[in-house]
């Protein structure tokens, strides 16, 4: 059975929040957000699957041994859409591989970091709400124990699915790809992987967030991940 992540919505600390009131960017040739049953308006199950074989997606999937797959999409309204990704099993056992789930609308900061750019009109943007990618059949490890959020081992396939992502972005003619990240963790990952592989396309907003970021990474160096991200999401960490 698919077991649904719950978390609560994601609230940008530099964004005005995205509601229904905010109009979208797109261009008059772009294919109708509200197409019944297509994720973002344009992708429908075959579309998402050749994009999942070209990134290697599926590949490390079949290798893993989850090779009969089930997808599900939601056009939840004008702005948001989500797209989840089970295997078939017949036993009563976690099916859930992929949970995705993206927000469009308009970048329009509350603090501008950007002398001279101005924003008044807003950028166009893709807002990841919530992205899950789970290995339901594995344990963890002793040497990679389980993070906040975690039910299940990650599948190793985070830098795979920025193609994805950055596919999405591209054929919806936005301007951005915009994720906050819920956890510490998540936070180091994203920032040691686009650093690595994307340092051209990714970059904090705010150079005062990613100066305290750089600033836990270096006093918490040797520590183990895991434990400082515990110890952040449970309100643990002082300083002192």
């Amino acid at each position: 059975m698919a077991r649904s992540w719950k978390h609560g919505k994601k609230k940008p600390k530099y964004l005005d929040d995205i509601t229904h009131s905010v109009k979208r960017v797109k261009p008059e040739s772009a294919i109708d957000p509200l197409s019944s049953g297509k994720f973002l308006g344009l992708y429908d199950e075959s579309l998402l699957m050749e994009k999942f074989e070209k990134a290697g997606i599926l590949d490390i999937l079949n290798r893993k041994g989850y090779r009969k797959l089930v997808l599900s999409i939601t056009r939840r309204d004008e702005f948001k859409s989500s797209l989840f990704v089970d295997f078939q099993s017949d036993r009563d056992e976690p099916t859930r591989l992929i949970e995705l789930i993206v927000r469009e609308g308009v970048f329009r900061p509350k603090q501008n970091f950007l002398e001279g750019f101005d924003f008044d009109e807003g950028l166009s943007m893709l807002m990841i709400e919530w992205l899950a990618l789970q290995d339901p059949k594995a344990s963890f490890p002793p040497d990679r124990p389980r993070l906040p959020g975690q039910e299940h081992p990650g599948v190793g396939m985070l830098k795979y699915m920025q193609g994805v992502l950055f596919s999405f972005g591209r054929e919806t003619y936005k301007d951005a790809i915009i994720d906050i990240p819920e956890f510490y963790h998540s936070a180091v990952i994203y920032s040691r992987l686009y650093s690595e592989l994307y340092s051209r396309s990714y970059s904090f907003f705010s150079p005062v967030d990613a100066g305290q970021l750089q600033a836990m990474l270096r006093d918490f160096k040797g520590f183990p991940l895991a434990d400082v991200s515990f110890a952040v999401a449970l309100d643990c960490l002082r300083n002192s």
